[in-house]
């Protein structure tokens, strides 16, 4: 099977090989679409939202179409404040437009990419030493509470996709020594043990339900 795997951003584009091959070990990224064979991903980055959706997808089609090599497209995307079926069907609905030869899978991140990696619980001290993140976790604790449903953070006039950033850059300040996340530094989030807690978070409570789309897409 190869994949034509297109993502919203540049956390996706480095966090997704790591993970494509946790779930898929025999394919291999390759960074040229006239490299694929047999086994194969390609990651393209769309470089945010709305170019995802107006200038990149079509173009995502087009090559797909192109390389009969290609046996899937796979596109990822923030739901950020719209819920996911509302998501799904803006993207469904663009996907259509442009006539796709193959299968297409969407994935919906709900309602972002940090919404999957609060569901790793390892990440929480039992006593936090960070003030601001202990105030985040007496609002809502996701440790226990679904990170698909973190509300809007109104102490701070912060909207859910915000929040859920500032509480993962909290969270892994507070938990490691020199390690940090960001968009641009998402590495620690590329650890097999990481994925291990995220997928053991959404078998053991359904939490963080749109990671199964995930899974679904590259599992053989």
């Amino acid at each position: 099977m190869n994949y034509y795997v297109l993502v919203e951003g540049e956390g996706e584009r480095k966090i997704y090989p790591t993970w494509i091959k946790y779930f898929n070990p025999q394919v291999n990224q390759v960074f040229n679409l006239e490299d694929i064979q047999n086994n194969h991903f390609y990651v393209f980055c769309g470089g945010g939202y709305p170019y995802i959706k107006t200038k990149n997808i079509p173009a995502a089609i087009e090559d797909v179409n192109n390389y009969p090599n290609i046996d899937k497209l796979v596109i990822a995307i923030d739901s950020e404040e719209l819920s996911y079926q509302e998501k799904f069907k803006e993207i469904a609905d663009c996907v259509i437009q442009y006539h796709c030869n193959k299968p297409v899978e969407i994935i919906i991140q709900y309602f972002c990419l940090e919404c999957w990696g609060l569901a790793n619980q390892v990440i929480f001290r039992r006593h936090p030493q960070d003030h601001k993140l202990l105030s985040f976790q007496r609002f809502y604790n996701v440790i226990y509470q679904d990170p698909e449903l973190l509300p809007d953070y109104p102490d701070e006039d912060m909207g859910r996709v915000e929040f859920a950033f500032k509480y993962l850059h909290k969270a892994v300040n507070d938990r490691y020594t020199g390690i940090t996340y960001s968009k641009h530094n998402p590495i620690v989030l590329t650890h097999n043990n990481y994925v291990d807690q995220i997928t053991r978070r959404l078998k053991t409570t359904g939490h963080i339900n749109s990671f199964e789309n995930f899974i679904n897409a590259f599992t053989p």
